[in-house]
């Protein structure tokens, strides 16, 4: 046998609070299964570009779109998992560096100041307008915007949600209520971006303030589980659903119009941030009347950005909201944020593999 050594042109990009591999398709096999087991290579802990956090294992798989009048380029996001790579959900977090490195490996041409990249969320089937910094038509990083949770300033890019409303479930409202009552426990199921389960802290004896490390505890974590399995079946989800978030949800300390803290499925985890999908779920479930979310928090006025309180600081959002002749809510055609990403390394990973040479005759 002998060693030989295949390479595949990669980057590393931060978007938000999170980083991963982001790869361009064409580069990749035609089957789903060849690219999973080799994108599962290249970020093996140990011997590839993969961290020991869920926020340092995405991977992002970017493509020209196929209707141009629709989009730009399609985005097809995975998170990085023992033996897999789950799709089940876009990561908002990572979609921020999507703009960027479309521009960087010539997808589009920039534009000045400022490039627009349409981007078709593969995982939803939500469409995401990107604003991405181009002075004179050169991709930049530099500026003064900072996201809490992240070192450094940076250029500014706003991402634009269009028509995210019932990205997972078709409905705003999954289960056809703004707040449920679950073994005595408030509950509200949104989905804006993501389907998103809001617990009221004071349900679960909690101020909603506390630090990670108390809910990331096992005994919390479990009766957190429990809870989130029967509210599944009540969204028409499966129990083991990978595709929703959890917020638990109080009142503002300082800055805020709310505070929240998340956790990602399957398994259950607490974020040490705050995810930018369920930040815009959030937001959406402060304005519908009767949701735990709307009982606690405080509205900003009107055109001022929404804050949210996380475990490392605020996360900033903004929405766009239709209302019927009597002030009745009755659409949500964008939401938004304002985020950073930036370009770790760009080059070619090498991966060793082994092929039997042809016996000579």
């Amino acid at each position: 046998m002998s060693i030989l050594e295949h390479t595949l042109k990669a980057a590393m990009m931060r978007g938000g609070t999170s980083k991963g591999l982001f790869v361009l398709k064409a580069h990749l096999p035609a089957r789903w299964e060849d690219q999973e087991k080799l994108l599962l290579t290249m970020m093996n802990p140990l011997t590839g570009l993969g961290g020991d956090k869920p926020t340092s294992n995405k991977i992002a798989i970017i493509d020209k779109y196929v209707d141009g009048r629709i989009a730009d380029v399609s985005y097809l996001s995975g998170q990085v998992k023992p033996g897999k790579i789950d799709t089940t959900l876009s990561c908002g977090n990572t979609l921020a560096a999507v703009g960027p490195f479309a521009i960087q490996e010539g997808l589009l041409v920039a534009t000045h100041p400022e490039t627009r990249v349409r981007i078709f969320c593969e995982n939803t089937g939500v469409i995401v307008h990107s604003i991405v910094q181009t002075p004179n038509c050169q991709l930049s990083y530099e500026g003064e915007t900072q996201v809490d949770g992240v070192p450094g300033k940076w250029a500014a890019i706003k991402l634009n949600y269009l028509n995210a409303v019932g990205a997972k479930t078709g409905k705003l409202l999954p289960t056809g209520r703004p707040q449920d009552i679950l073994d005595g426990i408030r509950i509200s199921w949104v989905d804006v971006a993501v389907p998103t389960l809001f617990i009221h802290a004071d349900d679960l004896g909690l101020k909603g303030n506390e630090d990670i490390s108390v809910l990331g505890s096992v005994s919390f974590l479990t009766r957190l589980e429990e809870i989130r399995q029967k509210a599944a079946l009540l969204a028409g989800l499966e129990r083991d659903e990978a595709a929703m978030r959890i917020s638990i949800v109080s009142p503002a300390g300082n800055v805020g119009a709310v505070t929240s803290r998340c956790f990602t499925t399957a398994p259950l985890t607490v974020h040490s941030a705050h995810p930018v999908q369920v930040a815009l779920s959030l937001t959406a479930a402060c304005y519908i009347p009767g949701t735990v979310a709307a009982e606690v928090a405080t509205l900003p006025s009107y055109g001022d950005c929404f804050m949210i309180e996380h475990p490392q600081g605020v996360i900033g959002t903004s929405i766009s909201l239709e209302k019927d002749s009597e002030g009745g809510l009755i659409g949500i055609p964008e939401v938004g944020i304002v985020t950073t990403a930036n370009a770790i390394m760009r080059g070619e990973f090498t991966m060793p593999f082994t092929r039997i040479k042809k016996t000579e005759q």
